[in-house]
């Protein structure tokens, strides 16, 4: 988290280090059984780390009809066990109506997450999920280091713009895991890696469940159909990171 910190320029005087209680979770009506249970089983503690306001890192807010960037918390969970960080990220994104950098820690292991939400028109919330992006220990990536330099230069105009190329580059960093190209990905557009992220999580989804089709198959022919099916996932795969390469 030091490093974190240290890339969004926070002074020691604004950091909070405040105690979220989980029954403020476990009492809501706003959430569902399993929502609750998702706290209870898999949180530990959380703690409100900071809430970057336009008086602290002199960005100005944005509201419109449909969206509302007052401020912006940053936000650190300590798990029990991990498996559930995007339900957990939905879990604590509608209950706080703040835009929200969510850190999820599990041992040696620090995890972000980044939520696109809007507002609720009949209720006035900012909770309306519109995507969420986890990116699992993040420190073993391999171009951190040129994310964390990249992130120290947000679009400043609003927070609004400022949480939104935050959301980029951090894509961005995910698409780059097999690609040294971190730089020239950061720079396409937020909807083209949206769905170039989507198309590798299908890809991979496809991957993992050909091969465990193999593993349980007993036939000779279904498993080489099987073969041919992960063979050309795997091109696939192959194909978009060289595709990625050349932005």
């Amino acid at each position: 988290m030091e490093n974190i910190l240290e890339v969004f320029n926070i002074k020691d005087e604004y950091v909070l280090n405040q105690k979220v209680f989980k029954k403020f979770f476990y009492e809501s009506e706003n959430l569902k059984q399993y929502q609750k249970n998702l706290i209870k089983d898999y949180v530990d503690h959380i703690n409100l780390i900071a809430i970057l306001k336009p008086n602290i890192i002199n960005i100005p807010e944005y509201e419109d009809e449909n969206i509302q960037y007052l401020e912006i918390a940053i936000i650190e969970i300590s798990l029990i066990k991990e498996g559930k960080e995007e339900e957990i990220s939905e879990t604590i994104n509608k209950m706080i109506q703040y835009p929200i950098i969510l850190f999820f820690k599990y041992d040696e292991s620090i995890s972000l997450s980044l939520c696109e939400k809007r507002l609720d028109k009949q209720t006035g919330e900012n909770n309306i999920i519109e995507d969420i992006l986890v990116l699992k220990d993040i420190y073993n990536f391999k171009n951190i280091e040129d994310y964390l330099i990249s992130i120290m230069y947000l679009n400043n105009t609003n927070l609004y713009k400022y949480y939104k190329d935050l959301y980029k580059k951090t894509y961005a960093l995910e698409l780059s895991r097999e690609v040294d190209n971190y730089e020239a990905i950061s720079k396409q557009p937020l909807e083209i890696l949206q769905e170039s992220y989507d198309i590798l999580m299908k890809i991979d989804r496809n991957i993992l469940s050909y091969k465990n089709k193999i593993m349980e198959e007993i036939d000779i022919g279904r498993r080489v159909d099987l073969n041919i099916k992960l063979k050309k996932e795997e091109k696939k795969r192959t194909k978009l990171f060289e595709e990625l390469k050349e932005v």
